[in-house]
C-alpha cells in the first residue's frame, strides 16, 4: 500500500511482481491491467531482455506489454470490444496529441524518468507500433503479430537479449520495407500524418478530429504537487 492518493503501479521480478496501489483505491481499480502487464514481462523484460541504455528500446519493452496487456484482458472477456477499442483510441489520441510525439527515442535517454508524460510517450509509441503490425497482418492475412513475436524471441536466443537491428531484420521478413520505414519514423518522432499509420490497418476507420486549441497548464504538475508549491512556469 501507498500513503499518496490515486496511484497505482507495478514492477516485474524473477518469477513474480510486486503491485503498489493508494489505499483510497478499491482493490479492483486496475488491478487486471496491472496484473496483465507485470505479467506478460515474463516475455518481455524478464524474458527478452533489454540492452543498456534501457530507455531506448523502451518503446518495445513497455509499449509492446502493454499492447498484449489489453489484447489479452480482451480476449479474456475482462474487457468488452467496446471498452477495447475506446481504450486503444484513447492511446492514440493522447499520443498524437501530446508535446512529446515528435521527440525520438534518443532524446528519453537520461530523460525518461524525469517526467511522466515523456515516461508516457514509449508506452503510447511502442503500442501503437504493435498496434500497425497487428493490422498489417489482418490486412494481408498472412502470419500474426503472435508469430513474429516468437521468432523474435527465439532468434535472440542463446542470451536472449532484444536488439533493433534483430526487430528490424525479423519484421523485414514479414512485412516491407515500406512498413518497416514507417514504423522507424514513428520511433524518431516522424509521425505527424497519423493516417499513413493507421491505414495500414485493415480493421480502423479513421475520422478527422479538429482541436481548436490544447490546454497547457504553464506549470509543472508532478513536481509542483511533490513540493507544495508552484514550479516548472
Amino acid at each position: 500500500p501507498m500513503d499518496d492518493q490515486g496511484n497505482s503501479g507495478g514492477t516485474a521480478h524473477h518469477n513474480s511482481f510486486s503491485l503498489f496501489q493508494s489505499k483510497n483505491l478499491k482493490l479492483e481499480q486496475g488491478l487486471t491491467y496491472l496484473i496483465s502487464h507485470e505479467y506478460f514481462h515474463n516475455w518481455i523484460g524478464q524474458g527478452l531482455k533489454m540492452p543498456e541504455p534501457e530507455e531506448l528500446n523502451k518503446w518495445f519493452q513497455e509499449g509492446f506489454t502493454d499492447y498484449y496487456s489489453y489484447k489479452i484482458l480482451k480476449l479474456l472477456n475482462f474487457y468488452s470490444e467496446a471498452e477495447y477499442t475506446n481504450k486503444l483510441n484513447q492511446i492514440i489520441r493522447d499520443y498524437y496529441s501530446s508535446d512529446y510525439s515528435e521527440t525520438p527515442n534518443e532524446e528519453l535517454i537520461g530523460n525518461y524518468w524525469k517526467d511522466p508524460a515523456l515516461k508516457q510517450l514509449s508506452y503510447q509509441r511502442g503500442l501503437i507500433i504493435a498496434f500497425l503490425l497487428e493490422g498489417y497482418f489482418q490486412k494481408i492475412k498472412k502470419g500474426t503479430l503472435d508469430d513474429l513475436m516468437k521468432e523474435l524471441y527465439n532468434s535472440s536466443k542463446p542470451r536472449i537479449i532484444f536488439s533493433k537491428k534483430l526487430f528490424d531484420e525479423t519484421v523485414i521478413k514479414y512485412a516491407n520495407s515500406d512498413l518497416l520505414n514507417l514504423i522507424n519514423n514513428v520511433n524518431n518522432g516522424k509521425n505527424n500524418d497519423l493516417s499513413d499509420v493507421l491505414k495500414q490497418s485493415s480493421n480502423y476507420i479513421i475520422k478527422d478530429l479538429t482541436l481548436d486549441k490544447k490546454f497547457d497548464l504553464g506549470f509543472n504538475l508532478p513536481e509542483s504537487s511533490n513540493d507544495k508549491k508552484i514550479v516548472g512556469l
